[in-house]
């Protein structure tokens, strides 16, 4: 009887990892929300780069947390399978069933057979922003749920075996993991609650110095990528909890993380599925935990409900966190555990009358999958200046290459998605407001392409096109869906040889030994006050006060100038002595080239000595390099 008995758990199980797989498959090829973007492209693009052996980044690209893992499991799918957005999101399919399987095995730790299947037939076919976002490779989410629930079910082995008298092995085990999944995703500390109770017990035992010693060992072995890019980058910070706490983020996670969370609303949208669905779900959610933390005996309940009250307490101390409420990516790790608080009252229910169990079940599993094909994919997809970036860019990739643009400068929601959808075969980075450069070699290796354009739309497309009209700057412009795409341009020329940089000098808030290079003749180096935060000043002795025709400034790829006001971002003035400036003088031409960008400020023989230019101080990505200053 036991035998059949574990059969049929068996095929159940089987059934269960089945219809997830499906479900999965069928919202990425109804694409129900899960169009690539550009911080899932960067992931791609470091994947493409430790495949081909360019690069072995420890973090997502541009920032200092958020482990690289994920990357490197893209490289391998992409070994497998090619480099391509179908092979990222076959990736993430996969890792959201082993996802489920863990949760089996956790859940089967903690309860009897029947409510383990019942949980994980709640995760497989989950609330739909578990199922969206698992399918998102965005830098380790779905990975640190595997590796919390594995932590969880590492801890519970320990304290059940021999009355914790388990083998050093297993505390390296989990020590390693912990070490894995901090460097992943800090997002793990949710899991540090329930394990630390879990093992409460078994750390008070004679040998507690000892299997400390080996799991925090373990956890420095795991985490070394972080602790090698720590020692070469010192003062970096990781995505840690800020502590700093906040009313609102508390309040946040309530009114906006848990109605998402439940599947009673889609991220992102303010109405729910149906009618009163978020106090119908969270009704029925609460009155399951309420009856789960009175009826459930043992210490598998106290650690349950532990761990989903810690929740909302470690969220609101996180500034960061409840700033996120609306897509509550946060609050991911309370669904290793949020299906075993209703799947153990239903199984209760199941016992009683097997009618009234199915009923309960089916209800909450179709209330689920209402939610998931009700989706609406455009509320998933970013903003790029005001507008929603297109789901697909396939007639922006053809227009591209029939042009021949191998180069462009376009939002960041655009920029990185289009690089990895071409294969690098264009080159996109961002500029504008959004400009965040996720990868520096970009500048450099975009200098060196053929034919570039400037990829924009809604309000900025039509502010730049007005700013070449006004400037009597020739360009070609063509449509692509949303997108408008110039090129073609036109240089402008002062007409003037340039005077001899011969005895300039120049002094400088950021980089100032470096100052030097923006008149040194060689256009490929220059001033760049990214490289620190101290300011973007620059300050120019010419020697002698002296007639100025035009003073022609050379910043590199455009970011952010014209995505504002014209010339919003760089101003320039004029002085005698350099202690009295007159200005700012206006912006008046900008040569838009292929090798980068020249502000041309008309002087209208003006004489000065000293000419100060100032960039815009609000963000640090307003900062641009200044490659040359030619004087006329």
């Amino acid at each position: 009887m036991a035998g059949r008995r574990e059969r049929v758990h068996a095929a159940g199980f089987v059934l269960i990892m089945l219809a997830g797989a499906a479900l999965r498959y069928y919202v990425i090829k109804a694409d129900l929300g899960v169009t690539i973007d550009s911080d899932e492209a960067v992931i791609g693009l470091m994947g493409k780069h430790i495949l081909e052996g360019r690069e072995y980044p420890a973090y997502f690209y541009g920032q200092g947390y958020m482990g690289s893992l994920e990357a490197f499991l893209a490289a391998g799918a992409f070994a497998l399978f090619g480099v391509s957005v179908s092979s990222l999101k076959l990736l993430m399919l996969a890792l959201s069933m082993v996802f489920v399987a863990v949760t089996y095995f956790l859940a089967r730790s903690m309860e009897d057979e029947a409510t383990a299947l019942f949980a994980t037939l709640l995760v497989s076919i989950p609330p739909p922003f578990l199922t969206v976002y698992g399918l998102k490779a965005r830098g380790g989410y779905i990975e640190t749920l595997i590796f919390g629930s594995l932590l969880m079910v590492l801890s519970l082995k320990i304290r059940g075996s021999a009355r914790g008298s388990a083998p050093p092995l297993m505390f390296a085990l989990m020590g390693f993991v912990a070490g894995l999944a901090w460097w992943t995703n800090n997002l793990v500390i949710y899991y540090f609650v329930p394990v630390s109770l879990i093992l409460f017990k078994v750390f008070r035992r004679g040998n507690a110095l000892r299997l400390a010693a080996v799991t925090g060992l373990s956890f420095l072995i795991g985490s070394l990528p972080m602790w090698i890019y720590r020692a070469a980058h010192s003062g970096g910070n990781g995505d840690l909890v800020s502590f700093k706490g906040s009313f609102q983020a508390f309040k946040n996670f309530f009114q906006q993380g848990v109605p998402v969370i439940l599947g009673a609303r889609q991220a992102w949208s303010g109405t729910d599925f149906f009618p009163s669905a978020t106090l119908l779900l969270s009704a029925a959610y609460g009155g399951c935990l309420l009856y789960y933390a009175l009826k459930r005996k043992g210490s598998g309940a106290l650690v349950t409900v532990a761990f989903l009250l810690s929740v909302p307490v470690l969220f609101a101390l996180s500034v960061k966190a409840g700033g996120f409420a609306i897509e509550p990516r946060y609050l991911l790790p309370m669904y290793s555990v949020l299906t075993f608080i209703v799947a153990w009252p239903i199984v209760k229910i199941f016992d009683y009358s097997r009618l009234a169990g199915a009923a309960a079940a089916a209800l909450l599993v179709a209330v689920n999958l209402y939610g998931t094909f009700n989706l609406k994919p455009e509320l998933q997809l970013p903003f790029s200046n005001g507008l929603r970036v297109e789901r697909e860019s396939g007639g922006l990739i053809e227009l591209l290459k029939k042009e021949g643009i191998d180069a462009a400068y376009a939002d960041y929601w655009v920029a990185y998605r289009l690089t990895f959808e071409t294969g690098e075969d264009v080159l996109a980075i961002p500029w504008g407001e959004t400009a965040v450069n996720r990868y520096p070699r970009y500048l450099q290796m975009i200098r060196e392409r053929k034919r570039h354009a400037y990829i924009l739309q809604g309000a900025p497309s039509e502010r730049f096109e007005t700013f070449l009209k006004d400037n009597s700057i020739r360009f070609t412009k063509k449509e692509a869906g949303n997108y408008s795409v110039f090129d073609g341009f036109t240089s402008v020329s002062t007409g003037k040889d340039a005077v001899s940089a011969a005895g300039w000098r120049c002094s400088a808030e950021g980089d100032p030994e470096n100052c030097e290079k923006a008149f040194d003749k060689d256009p490929g180096s220059g001033w760049d006050p990214r490289l620190s935060s101290n300011g973007a000043d620059y300050i120019l002795d010419t020697g002698s006060v002296s007639e100025i025709g035009f003073l022609k400034v050379d910043f590199g790829p455009l970011f952010g100038m014209l995505d504002k006001a014209p010339g919003a971002t760089v101003s320039l003035f004029l002085s005698d002595d350099g202690l009295a400036w007159t200005g700012p003088r206006p912006l008046t031409h900008i040569d838009v080239k292929g090798d980068g960008n020249s502000f041309i400020f008309a002087l209208n023989g003006g004489r000065a000595r000293y000419v100060k230019i100032t960039q815009d101080r609000r963000v640090a990505s307003n900062f641009h390099p200044i490659y040359e200053i030619m004087k006329y």
